[in-house]
């Protein structure tokens, strides 16, 4: 596991920061990527349980 020093962040922590503050407030388009259900694509395929 990567330790950062004391005062410092991955780039990925602070991205899921951003992405998440997107996400509740609606302030992009790209807010409703996590928020917004979405049809399944080729949801008509019928696809054999593994």
């Amino acid at each position: 596991m990567v330790h950062f020093p004391a005062d410092e962040y991955s780039a990925y922590t602070a991205a899921a920061i951003i992405m998440a503050a997107d996400a509740i407030s609606g302030g992009s388009p790209a807010a409703s990527l996590f928020t917004k259900p979405m049809a399944r694509r080729n949801a008509h395929l019928q696809v054999p349980a593994l």
